[in-house]
């Protein structure tokens, strides 16, 4: 059976009949101003006519390309099968790193040391960290007063860093800042799925002073098992003004709420870095260092000593290898039909 780890991309097929009536309005449209410029007869000796053939070919290679590409982008899978956790690269295949990126309007202050806004600064975090795994599974989420999930659980890298570079401000259009909901979102959709060791990575200014216990936001994550946090704090303690941004008339002032990353480093056993004082290659080998300490730990007989995880083959190269090969077949095939020269 075929599973796809993006089903949502199939929703791009709706744009092939666009593309077909795309290809059928040129079609259209160059034939009506041939007819108009010159009579068809002299069309005939002056001109290599193209060849409606070589045209529709080519409109259904192009539907090939864009069908390909978008069965590779759901990203297809199968041949469920298990590994044990008997080798080092199945352990680290057994790893999962979720990250957790604040995408709310706070995040757009750029009181970086390079001037960069806040997000563009979690990003660039998170994209080196992600660069350095090694087999370890992936899942990225963006949170404002509601959380989005961006990458499902996979190993496919270059498609979560691509989703984590697309990231904006205000993701999903929703505004606001609600870490309680974020923690019981992502517990929900990836930390609780499966008994494997995983590390939560929180990328946030920690948003305005909230109103409820740090006890009752923390809640979701205290009972997860074989967890790990690393707590990234994004932002200055002096702050700055929130862009396009007003309350009761006045401009906003959104500062780094630093106490609260640190209860939630502390109940979480995590560790706590300041984006503010490392850069993000610094930031990125502490983590890794954190992944890999974590990893020997449940080698050297953590609480995995007898699980099993389901594990499948991807085939998302067998679609994009025919993108390609219709795509090559698109630039080689001749609009014109060669004749010979006429007297």
């Amino acid at each position: 059976m075929i599973l796809y780890d993006c089903p949502y991309a199939f929703l791009l097929l709706a744009i092939l009949p666009l593309i077909v009536g795309a290809f059928f309005l040129l079609y259209r449209h160059r034939k009506t101003q041939l007819d108009s410029f010159v009579d068809g007869r002299i069309c005939d000796l002056m001109m290599e006519k193209r060849r409606p053939l070589s045209f529709w070919s080519k409109v259904v290679l192009a539907c090939i390309v864009w069908l390909g590409g978008v069965i590779a982008l759901a990203s297809p899978k199968g041949n469920e099968h298990y590994i044990h956790q008997n080798t080092s690269t199945q352990v680290s295949g057994m790893y999962q790193i979720i990250f957790l990126v604040d995408a709310s309007a706070s995040m757009s202050i750029n009181d970086s040391r390079n001037g960069a806004t806040r997000l563009e600064v979690a990003k660039e975090i998170a994209d080196k960290i992600i660069s350095g795994l090694n087999g370890e599974n992936v899942a990225l989420f963006a949170f404002t007063s509601a959380t989005m999930q961006l990458a499902p659980i996979t190993t496919d890298y270059l498609f979560t860093r691509l989703m984590l570079r697309q990231m904006e401000i205000n993701e999903g259009e929703t505004v606001g800042t609600d870490l309680a909901q974020a923690f019981d979102n992502v517990n929900q959709e990836a930390l609780s799925l499966y008994n494997v060791p995983k590390m939560l990575v929180l990328l946030t200014d920690g948003g305005d002073p909230t109103q409820q216990k740090i006890e009752e936001v923390v809640q979701p994550l205290v009972g997860t098992k074989n967890l790990s946090t690393a707590v990234i704090a994004i932002g200055s303690k002096e702050g700055g003004i929130v862009p396009n941004v007003t309350y009761e008339g006045r401009a906003v002032n959104s500062k780094l709420n630093l106490p609260l990353l640190q209860e939630i480093a502390s109940m979480t056993h995590g560790s706590l870095f300041m984006a503010s004082e490392l850069t993000s290659t610094q930031i990125a080998e502490a983590v890794a260092k954190q992944i890999v300490q974590k990893k020997v730990f449940y080698q050297q007989g953590g609480t995995l000593s007898s699980i099993d995880d389901r594990v499948y083959d991807h085939y998302f190269w067998v679609p994009l290898g025919v993108a390609l090969v219709a795509l090559l077949l698109f630039l080689l095939i001749p609009d014109t039909q060669k004749r010979g020269r006429r007297v």
